[in-house]
């Protein structure tokens, strides 16, 4: 189950960085890789796919990654759960003094307890992180890890 959250996570956040679907290809066969042979009880195996996963991250294509706009409209926040919006589908946050209202889609990965979560999951005075890009003014979460 932990391999399918991190899978889904990894490939929307490659799709968001403009990666594209090759990218997300190459890690849902290096994810598939790595979770069989973990589970065929070949770690070796396991180690070298975690290898290569790593490697091929810190690697960065100029071509694949171009420099633009969207860079500046992505947002990432830290803060308590003041109001839950279940008919918006929208979350209150709460970061020192500032307020900031976070739309949730059916395409953001939301992570409770190290599983995936929904935004029945979210409530009112818990801690939250949230990541995104804002769009027409309103921040669209990509991914939320409840705490």
């Amino acid at each position: 189950m932990e391999l399918i959250a991190t899978s889904k996570r990894l490939c929307l956040n490659f799709v968001a960085n403009g990666r594209g679907p090759a990218a997300t290809l190459a890690v849902l066969c290096l994810l598939t890789a790595f979770g069989t042979a973990a589970e065929a009880g070949k770690p070796h195996v396991a180690a070298a796919m975690t290898h290569a996963s790593s490697a091929s991250k810190h690697h960065q294509d100029p071509q694949d990654s171009p420099q633009t706009a969207d860079d500046a409209h992505r947002f990432s926040i830290s803060g308590i759960v003041v109001a839950v919006h279940y008919d918006a589908n929208s979350v209150t946050i709460s970061s020192g003094d500032k307020r900031s209202d976070i739309v949730i889609t059916p395409t953001t990965v939301i992570e409770y307890r190290h599983e995936v979560g929904s935004i029945a999951d979210i409530h009112k005075g818990r801690k939250i992180a949230a990541s995104g890009v804002v769009r027409d003014g309103a921040m669209i979460a990509l991914t939320i890890v409840l705490k």
